[in-house]
């Protein structure tokens, strides 16, 4: 799966991307602070006033869609999903979803879950559904509306992208 989203890069971002296009025009720019400094500041420093994140950051309904391979004895087999989850804020999940696991279709499955995201919004969440476990790694958008998911469970190749609906 190879989803790009233009309209969710930070406005840091956007201007570096924008002072691109000035340097190939004017072939001068220059740049001031250390190279790893961003407007929010990312992994290496400090959430800003816009708040750190946390299990109340995903709340409400969300849709979302993963593909991937679950991997056994040398073999690919293909997989992939599309469903709803409903996130309460204090970590916990309902799911509902459809999908293909090698061909095998299923609809209307539903599960519960666990999840627990940390104050630079990445995360974790643990779903059980039809006698399965299985786990992901988040990462989350300061607002919550959007966040990416891989999957991190010995013998799959998973990963997705939610968004709140």
């Amino acid at each position: 799966m190879h989803t790009f989203l233009f309209g969710t890069r930070s406005r840091r971002q956007q201007t570096l991307l924008a002072a691109a296009g000035v340097l190939g025009l004017t072939g001068a720019l220059a740049f001031t602070g250390p190279a790893d400094a961003s407007a929010d500041n990312g992994p290496t420093g400090t959430a800003q006033s816009s708040g750190e994140c946390g299990n109340a950051t995903l709340k409400g309904h969300y849709i979302y869609h993963l593909s991937g391979f679950e991997v056994s004895g040398g073999k690919a087999k293909p997989q992939s999903e599309a469903g709803a989850e409903w996130y309460d804020g204090k970590g916990h999940i309902k799911t509902l979803s459809s999908g293909s696991d090698n061909g095998k279709i299923s609809t209307d499955d539903s599960g519960t879950g666990t999840y627990d995201i940390n104050a630079d919004c990445s995360g974790t969440a643990t779903y059980r559904s039809a006698g399965e476990t299985t786990h992901y790694r988040l990462y989350v958008s300061r607002d919550g509306d959007t966040f990416r998911f891989v999957g991190t469970d010995q013998g799959t190749v998973v990963a997705g992208e939610q968004e709140r609906a």
